[in-house]
């Protein structure tokens, strides 16, 4: 499971109208010790924001709280709750929780949660440009020309815009990825 349909399904639950950005730094928190609180501080609302809707991974975090991780943090987290949100959070999980019960669905959680932050911690980053054509879920990269008139004249010699559509994230390197969504783009040729 990925983490941001984990995140949404708890915060369907549990969310108590908090902004996503602050419930998903609180289930950061929750499975972490008290020496590893330190570690979340690197984040920006804006990166919390990202990880909830999708549209950041959580790798590099994942692999900075691996060592601070404690599943029954997570579990005493999550049976603060009422009995009607434990009922509410086996329904919402039943696919990869089935037969939890409100007295075992915290700690099925929490060993889920523990799954995901493996799985993101040990993956690999993304490198190179892939050698298929774009698929439903890949930009489809539209290569355009400077035009100076109504009509583009086919000698443009310079540089080549590429135009992403449908994409909101850009990576850079592998250090740094930066989230453009609604944004207008002016480059100077």
């Amino acid at each position: 499971m990925e983490f941001s349909v984990f995140a949404q399904r708890l915060f369907a639950v549990i969310g108590a109208g908090a902004s996503t950005h602050a419930f998903t730094r609180s289930i950061f928190e929750a499975i972490l010790t008290d020496d590893g609180q330190a570690v979340l501080d690197g984040s920006s609302e804006e990166s919390y924001k990202a990880y909830y809707n999708g549209n950041s991974g959580i790798s590099r975090i994942a692999r900075k709280v691996m060592p601070y991780i404690d599943r029954m943090e997570f579990e005493d987290y999550l049976d603060q709750f009422s009995d009607e949100a434990s009922f509410n959070l086996c329904d919402s999980f039943a696919d990869c929780c089935p037969g939890a019960t409100s007295r075992d669905i915290a700690a099925k959680l929490s060993e889920l949660f523990v799954s995901i932050l493996k799985d993101a911690a040990s993956s690999k980053p993304k490198r190179g440009k892939k050698e298929k054509g774009p698929s439903e879920d890949e930009p489809e990269i539209i290569e355009a020309e400077v035009v100076d008139d109504e009509e583009p004249s086919g000698a443009a010699k310079g540089p080549t815009i590429n135009l992403i559509q449908n994409q909101t994230i850009i990576e850079h390197d592998e250090s740094k990825t930066f989230n453009i969504e609604n944004s207008t783009v002016t480059f100077n040729l």
